[in-house]
């Protein structure tokens, strides 16, 4: 069975469908019982967490009967007067999926794999979707966990900038950061670290018009004009300030002003999710063996109308650089 809480509240059972669960007390209360999966909740505190829907106490007798029939007498432990998530072989949260591709980032960053750190990110935020644990109560106890677990993944979308910044993936790094800017209109820094990532990508009047729509935010949200480090940015910009090229411990990034030619078939516009699996592709087409290697051959397999060449573009054209000879593409 799978708990996903990072958007709206869905049970899927071990066939694959998805538990139908209209009544707003259980899906508040199976959402609180996910988020804190790693221990028993006492009654008091599940009852504040659920307030005042939990109200009277009868309320929350019902809801532990309705949980224990819709997920199983076995997931949902008495301790005491307290209860407890338990999790049991094949189950699995978004939540805890989450964690563990943050953790497996970690660890890859402090072995210096940072293509691997990237792939793991990505995975990492995919978990999360819009609206974000709605499902959480509208309390001040539940919203001090939302803030901790949002605060989880601002860390781990900073933690990607960084990332792909230090690899020069730029075309990753433009798609996160446009959300970053959109979940934060009033973050300088995002704004700025949007300007740079254009402009190494060879854009440098979209990394303009991005300095004028951060003034426009800025200036109706919040009535203050751009800071100082933001207008330098823009006038370097102006200019073609070389330092705007370099990378931490590498060589200068080179602006690409003019596109290659490439014979692979036009890009799907808006091309949209699938991160972890480009930046997987991306690894493997670019990270493999030596100059004697055998070339990396990726097989991307699915249904019909899944997207599969939809993908492949998409992958081909992020890592053609790479391959300066030339691009092919045979349709089978």
């Amino acid at each position: 069975m799978e708990f996903r809480v990072l958007g709206s509240l869905q049970v899927v059972a071990d066939d694959g469908s998805v538990i139908s669960i209209p009544q707003r007390l259980i899906r508040r209360a199976i959402c609180v019982l996910v988020v804190h999966a790693d221990r028993a909740l006492p009654r008091t505190e599940l009852m504040e967490l659920l307030s005042p829907d939990a109200q009277p106490d009868g309320a929350l007798r019902t809801c532990r009967y309705t949980i224990r029939r819709l997920i199983g007498d076995q997931r949902l432990v008495r301790e005491g007067d307290a209860s407890r998530l338990r999790l049991v072989a094949g189950d699995r949260t978004d939540l805890g999926a989450f964690r563990k591709s943050v953790a497996a980032a970690e660890a890859a960053t402090d072995r210096g794999e940072r293509a691997l750190a990237a792939e793991l990110l990505a995975s990492a935020v995919e978990w999360w979707r819009d609206p974000r644990l709605p499902d959480l109560p509208d309390n001040i106890a539940a919203q001090e966990v939302r803030d901790r677990l949002i605060a989880e993944l601002r860390r781990a979308r900073e933690a990607l900038v960084r990332t792909l910044f230090d690899l020069g993936w730029m075309d990753e790094l433009i798609g996160q950061l446009e959300n970053k800017v959109g979940d934060e209109p009033l973050n300088e820094s995002a704004w700025r670290q949007l300007m740079l990532a254009l402009y190494r990508d060879g854009r440098p009047a979209e990394a303009l018009h991005a300095y004028d729509r951060a003034r426009s935010v800025l200036e109706t949200e919040a009535g203050v004009e751009p800071g100082v480090p933001l207008q330098q940015l823009r006038d370097q910009i102006h200019k073609g300030d070389p330092a705007l090229l370099s990378l931490p411990g590498g060589p200068p990034v080179v602006a690409r002003r003019v596109p290659r030619l490439r014979q692979l078939p036009p890009d799907v516009p808006n091309f949209t999710g699938r991160t972890a699996e480009l930046m997987r592709l991306r690894t493997l087409l670019t990270t493999a063996g030596g100059e004697k290697s055998t070339p990396p051959i990726a097989v991307i397999t699915g249904l019909p109308g899944a997207g599969k060449t939809s993908l492949a573009v998409r992958a081909a054209r992020l890592v053609a650089d790479a391959f300066p000879d030339g691009q092919a593409f045979v349709q089978l």
